[in-house]
């Protein structure tokens, strides 16, 4: 199968929220996004591939597809598809945290994430009752995104609904076998411990290995979920925050280049002046003039 990424710009909308259903008798190509996307089966049956293994999909079920993240599918029967997509400047118009909704991080985040790893044991499915629940409003979000009228506001109004109540079920449903709670606990917080040990130990000298003592993770296996986490690797993560503190230095200090590269962990002036421009583009002399 090909392959392509596809951007949120080609929906031609300025609004950041989008839905699409989608009735595909044959194999949809292999792809990625540049958004969040949520998938709805709406109808049909299938078999999902999703970086690079191969999981069934029935109607009823309900998934995320993180950004960047490769996917296709292939039907079994015709497949009927809602796809939500969501801009990420929706996240930051919305007026209150979503994180606190029973469900939401395991949902979005943490079941994508693993799902290989899980082989995706820990999707939501929607019994028929849900079913006819749901799907009145994603029919009337994808209507309201067509209409020019101030449809808009109402399909946001909707997609909140929406997602307020998918990560319930997938709280009541899914996350109510206490296993499951502490395997997604377990995989969430080997990541936690790992970033907590960067940063608390940014000017040090840091091994792989030491991060995954921390997280209490093999090297490898911290590696991978590190990756799926956060999109870098343990290394490249502990760069980029080196980076990030020594920009700030540079913005609010007085002290001198090779001061700041010495407290950030580079011993090496040179090094850190290369790594500096690879990650922002500039020399540190010439973003703390430019400040």
């Amino acid at each position: 199968m090909k392959r392509r990424t596809m951007r949120y710009a080609d929906f031609k909308t300025d609004f950041p929220l989008s839905v699409h259903t989608r009735t595909q008798p044959a194999s949809i190509f292999y792809h990625d996004h540049d958004f969040l996307e949520i998938v709805y089966i709406m109808r049909g049956s299938g078999t999902h591939r999703h970086a690079g293994d191969d999981f069934p999909v029935h109607h009823g079920d309900c998934f995320t597809i993180l950004p960047g993240d490769r996917h296709a599918y292939l039907p079994r029967t015709s497949l009927t598809i809602v796809n939500i997509c969501i801009h990420p400047s929706f996240f930051s118009q919305v007026r209150f945290d979503l994180n606190v909704i029973s469900g939401y991080k395991e949902f979005i985040s943490l079941e994508p994430m693993f799902r290989a790893e899980t082989s995706s044991r820990y999707k939501l499915h929607l019994n028929a009752a849900d079913q006819r629940r749901v799907e009145p409003m994603l029919i009337g979000m994808e209507r309201d995104l067509h209409d020019a009228a101030g449809g808009c506001i109402s399909a946001a109004g909707e997609f909140l609904r929406f997602i307020v109540f998918i990560c319930g079920r997938y709280h009541d449903t899914v996350l109510s076998a206490k296993t499951i709670r502490s395997d997604f606990a377990g995989k969430s917080d080997a990541v936690e411990r790992a970033i907590a040990y960067i940063e608390a130990n940014i000017n040090g000298d840091i091994r792989l290995s030491d991060v995954a003592d921390a997280a209490l993770l093999s090297t490898s296996r911290i590696s991978a979920r590190f990756k799926k986490a956060t999109g870098l690797s343990p290394i490249d993560y502990l760069i980029k925050s080196r980076i990030d503190e020594a920009a700030r230095l540079l913005r609010d200090t007085g002290l001198s280049v090779t001061d700041i590269a010495f407290k950030t962990g580079f011993h090496d002036s040179n090094y850190f002046t290369r790594m500096f421009r690879k990650e922002t583009g500039k020399t540190p002399v010439a973003f703390r003039s430019g400040q």
